[in-house]
């Protein structure tokens, strides 16, 4: 039940009794509303009585039940004892007595804007104190608005704002690339990307309406809508984020007796509060007692952070895997709001260096460099096969990678290993219905040169990279079999005599000298 704090002040004001009173015109006036549009209203009459003027104030006087609030043994129209007005200047009394109390059909009902106006205007109001109540249907509620009841005095024409206030919440991806440290801040924004097999961490965010203190039990729930590439979620924590962005109360799982959080892993259908359809649901009841000794502000924020594995069913290249969210709360619902998450693909295509035909017979490794562990880690096992020509590693995303020939085509040059990096860019800030988040996807080697390009057969980039390695065949040694051998045995042994006999005539010649 809405708490009506707004109210106090005014009648506390507005209720004051005189000795002194000089009567006035009692109306009738008019109401206007504005900034009414999609909201339907309920006005209840609480007080009716005499305008008078008090000093340079106009003051209601003689002060009787209206239509919608009056004793049990009592009727409209009976005086208002003066004790019950002094106890309007108390607040839990004056939500006893003025909330739990209007009854009976409302003095004037569904009132709404015409046609386009964004405005309602309510004629022949007698003068009194009113009670305007936002009717508006969650279905039909603006998103992101709530509503909320408006006490007001009619001692003249009047025109007031709608009072609804705004609630909004929000979804977010962190992106990390696992072969640099340069990424191991924390950059929530609308896309990243990840290799098969990663937590992908997530953040689910509300920001509270400027009228949540007015909410006896304020309980709101998020529902998550996961691309079917996602496992179940892993709560990392969940937490009341101060308005100074600093400060933070911790909710804890919701316990016998203990407000917090309760994570669904599955769709509840909420009456009036649905899209059509979530993967999961995390309720956190009872904001209210969260706080404990903290005091709401305007500002604040309750946060869901969580991490769910990009399975191996994850769309691959440039369409993303969308994750949307939303959130219900005590008025409706707020819009949608979506992220991305990418992930990758490489194609090598093996051809002979020469005919550039495809070669079979080759076996390809992938390892990625992380930075946490300093070593390289396989991209799986190695790919090959003995018709295989073209090699495919789906899943992967930015970071530096090593490309190894493990298995060489027979008769060819083994290739000597590669390093290169896969630069990504996408959106930082990303709206589904306009342009796709994804930018651009690109492979080069130390040097700077382009080793892998990501261009389908139309030339339009997919996400999908690919390129050509080339293997040449080795060196012609010569023949050693046949009359091959006997030319070389004859002229191994025609060197082995001229060497003798050399040897031999040298020995001579010296013993002469002698």
């Amino acid at each position: 039940m809405k708490k009506l704090v707004s109210i106090l002040l005014a009648l506390a004001m507005i209720l004051a009794m005189s000795t002194t009173v000089f009567a006035t015109e009692n109306g009738p006036y008019t109401l206007t509303i504005t900034g009414a549009t999609g909201h339907v209203y309920d006005i209840y009459q609480i007080y009716t009585g005499d305008i008078s003027q008090e000093g340079d104030k106009t003051v209601l006087s003689n002060v009787k039940y209206g239509q919608n609030h009056y004793p049990v043994d009592g009727n409209v129209g009976d005086p208002v004892p003066a004790d019950e007005l002094d106890s309007l200047t108390n607040e839990e009394t004056a939500v006893d007595i003025l909330d739990s109390a209007v009854k009976g059909t409302p003095y004037k009902n569904d009132v709404a804007p015409v046609n386009s106006d964004s405005f309602v205007e309510i004629k022949n109001i007698p003068a009194g104190y009113y009670m305007i109540v936002d009717v508006t249907d969650a279905d039909a509620l603006p998103d992101g608005q709530t509503k909320s009841p408006i006490m007001l005095q009619m001692l003249d024409d009047v025109t007031i704002a709608s009072k609804h206030a705004t609630i909004s919440s929000e979804k977010k991806v962190d992106d990390k690339n696992d072969s640099t440290t340069d990424e191991d801040g924390v950059n929530w924004q609308d896309s990243a990307d990840y290799d098969i097999g990663d937590d992908v961490p997530f953040q689910l965010s509300v920001t509270l309406p400027s009228t949540f203190n007015t909410y006896d039990d304020y309980t709101i729930t998020f529902h998550d809508q996961q691309a079917a590439g996602f496992g179940a979620p892993s709560i990392t924590s969940v937490y009341i984020l101060k308005a100074d962005g600093t400060t933070k109360i911790t909710i804890p799982v919701a316990a016998t007796n203990v407000s917090g959080y309760t994570l669904t892993n599955s769709c509840t259908n909420r009456e009036k509060c649905e899209f059509g359809g979530c993967s999961f649901n995390i309720t956190v009841g009872d904001i209210n007692d969260l706080y404990g000794q903290n005091t709401f502000v305007k500002g604040d924020k309750v946060i869901v952070e969580y991490t769910s594995e990009l399975l191996a069913g994850a769309t691959v290249g440039s369409v993303g895997n969308e994750n949307g969210m939303y959130v219900c709360h005590p008025d409706g619902h707020t819009p949608q709001d979506f992220v991305t998450v990418f992930t990758y693909e490489l194609k090598v295509n093996k051809v002979d260096g020469t005919t550039k035909q495809a070669l079979a017979g080759a076996g390809f490794t992938l390892s990625k460099w992380d930075a946490a562990s300093n070593n390289w880690v396989k991209v799986g096992d190695e790919i090959t096969g003995n018709a295989l020509t073209t090699f495919t590693w789906s899943g992967i995303d930015g970071g530096k990678y090593k490309l190894e020939e493990t298995t060489t085509p027979a008769g060819y040059n083994t290739i000597a290993p590669m390093e290169f990096t896969v630069d990504s860019d996408h959106k930082e800030e990303w709206i589904k219905g306009g342009n796709s988040a994804f930018l651009d996807l690109i492979a080069k080697d130390a040097a700077g040169s382009i080793v892998f390009a990501d261009a389908n057969a139309e030339g339009i980039e997919d996400g999908k990279l690919e390129g050509t390695m080339e293997n040449y065949k080795g060196t012609v040694l010569p023949e050693t079999g046949a009359e091959g051998t006997f030319f070389l045995i004859t002229a191994s042994t025609l060197l082995v005599m001229v060497a003798a006999v050399f040897m031999i005539t040298r020995k001579k010649m010296s013993i002469y000298e002698d």
